[in-house]
């Protein structure tokens, strides 16, 4: 019960500091927009790792909690960044060139709408999680194992949706030929992670762990 759950928060550590190089390195260029990094991905996880945080204070889980907390902490920092290089971006340019057209134009406009739609989404979020605590808490008056089962159904959906959204790069990958896309270290690391709290699902006896890390596994 120790040793599982630990080898998978540090497995899951080092796959959500995966993108802090890139992150970090957008960072260094200030004026150069988002460039390769995606908000949506960083919204999809914070949603995520808030339905488990609230899953593992109700299964008063300290691996799942400290997971949880490790990886919006995380999130929360690529996010923002998203949101600062963005706007130092489109700021400085628009002032720069009020009438800036062509290409830059629209990369500028590229990335400004994908911010655009992750704010949209976390906002969203926020609104949903909040209907969800007050149906749960108020309307159930706190009955653990109703909270249990639509917590642990809707987190471990977000699970299916995280690994699912890799589906149409393998089919690219397939019909292209080309595997120089993947990161073999990256995948590795998410097998691994799943494997881990796939067992650790099957030690506790709880299908909401095992279910989700079958399939990414």
């Amino acid at each position: 019960n120790t040793v599982v759950p630990a080898l998978g928060l540090a497995v899951y550590a080092c796959v959500c500091a995966a993108p802090l190089k890139s992150i970090n390195n957008q960072r260094r260029l200030l004026t150069k927009g988002l460039g390769s990094l995606n908000p949506i991905n960083a919204v999809i996880n914070l949603g995520s790792c808030q339905l488990w945080l609230l899953y593992s204070a109700l299964l008063e889980d300290p691996w799942l909690c400290w997971t949880c907390v490790m990886g919006i902490v995380l999130n929360m920092y690529y996010f923002e960044s998203c949101v600062g290089l963005m706007g130092i971006a489109y700021g400085q340019s628009i002032l720069a060139n009020p009438k800036v057209e062509g290409e830059t134009k629209a990369r500028l406009d590229a990335d400004y709408n994908q911010l655009l739609s992750a704010q949209n989404a976390l906002l969203s979020s926020a609104i949903g999680f909040t209907i969800l605590y007050t149906v749960l808490y108020a309307h159930y008056k706190i009955d653990p194992e109703m909270s249990l089962l639509i917590i642990g159904t809707l987190a471990s959906t977000t699970n299916y949706i995280y690994f699912l959204k890799y589906i149409p790069q393998i089919y690219i990958i397939i019909r292209k030929k080309d595997a120089s896309s993947i990161m073999p270290l990256l995948v590795a690391a998410d097998a691994l992670n799943s494997f881990l709290w796939g067992t650790y699902g099957v030690i506790l006896g709880n299908t909401n762990l095992i279910y989700p890390n079958v399939v990414g596994f």
